[in-house]
């Protein structure tokens, strides 16, 4: 809750996640939106996963937590120096269950009972569905991973197995 940096969080209860290059002797704010503002969520904000390379940190900002204990998010990239974020769960309401990222931070993993791809994948169950983030330099382009066989998986029937975790 400390402030580092000039645009982090100042009020001493908002969390803000900062990526420190020890090398480059510099500290910037990862926890930001696509605007560049820091994420103003209290203690609701998480770093999830970082890149073999440090250049991609893959923030989390806590939407609910279900009755098992899981932490359901709003899905952001930061990437190198870049103050704004791509949001990688545009559109979600109930939040996303993070199940991980490709090595160098290109594909993100996720699942949501919110629709949030359009056209011939469209999403129109009420069903958890994985989904896949590939990440370019500046946005993200959404799959929905669980379409079944032959593509019919647009049914409830398709809700995956649940949190290994916490089940």
């Amino acid at each position: 809750t400390a402030q580092f940096e000039p645009d982090a969080n100042s009020n001493g209860i908002d969390v803000t996640i900062y990526d420190r290059d020890l090398g480059a002797d510099t500290t910037q704010v990862v926890s930001t939106l696509p605007n560049g503002d820091a994420i103003a969520n209290g203690a609701g904000v998480a770093a999830l996963d970082i890149s073999s390379d440090g250049s991609r940190v893959v923030i989390g900002e806590l939407v609910s937590t279900d009755a098992k204990g899981n932490r359901h998010y709003r899905l952001y990239m930061h990437i190198g120096s870049s103050p704004n974020a791509i949001e990688l769960t545009p559109g979600t309401t109930t939040g996303a269950l993070y199940g991980g990222m490709t090595d160098d931070g290109t594909a993100v993993y996720f699942t949501t009972r919110d629709p949030l791809t359009t056209a011939a994948n469209q999403d129109a169950d009420t069903s958890a569905d994985l989904f896949r983030a590939d990440v370019g330099a500046s946005s993200a382009t959404l799959s929905r991973v669980s379409v079944g066989a032959g593509a019919v998986g647009n049914t409830d029937a398709c809700n995956p197995a649940g949190n290994t975790v916490n089940t």
